[in-house]
């Protein structure tokens, strides 16, 4: 079992996302030892224990490469699926657009400074953002390299407006315009 770092909550629909670091690599475990057939009862959790067993199986699935797991179940627990992230993240939060009229979005930030945003219905990636990627404007802080880790994040109240605070003390805002297929990068300042 996997420790988990961060919890979001969907505040549409009350789905957790939990953020998980995925384990170093070890050596291999023993064999397991032969089932007897004294220990063939039947596993009473039906079709929910393949499904478990796969996806268990796809989050172990090369591990270095991955450096944390996003899960993300329904208010009752169940499962909806999960998401390998290369990098750590280092925070992670839920837009809360209406249902039915809006996709919302699980934003994750990174330690590498990098902003990644997932579907919230399949968890399928949305294009990556990263401080790197503003535009050079006057009101804008160049690019820093490396970037300072991503260590939060939140919406504002209408979904159009996201927030990242970084490990150096500085804050950016990505706001989404509908008419333009990526969001711009505001100063927060200019917020105010």
């Amino acid at each position: 079992m996997l420790p988990v770092t961060h919890v979001a909550i969907s505040p549409t629909l009350s789905d957790v996302a939990t953020v998980h670091r995925t384990a170093p690599a070890r050596a291999p475990r023993a064999p397991r030892r032969p089932r007897d057939s004294l220990d063939t009862e039947p596993d009473e959790r039906g079709d929910a224990s393949s499904e478990e067993d796969f996806t268990a199986s796809y989050e172990r699935d090369e591990p270095d490469k991955y450096q944390s797991i996003i899960r993300v179940h329904t208010v009752n627990a169940r499962f909806v699926g999960s998401v390998r992230v290369p990098e750590v993240v280092e925070c992670a939060c839920y837009s809360g657009a209406p249902e039915g009229v809006s996709v919302n979005v699980i934003a994750a930030g990174t330690r590498a400074g990098a902003l990644r945003l997932y579907s919230s219905w399949d968890l399928r990636p949305l294009p990556p953002r990263a401080a790197s990627a503003a535009p050079a404007a006057p009101a804008t802080a160049p690019p820093r390299a490396p970037a300072p880790p991503l260590l939060g994040l939140s919406y504002s109240s209408d979904s159009q407006v996201l927030f990242g605070w970084y490990g150096d003390g500085s804050a950016v805002a990505w706001e989404s315009d509908p008419s333009k297929p990526a969001p711009r990068i505001v100063p927060a300042h200019a917020l105010l």
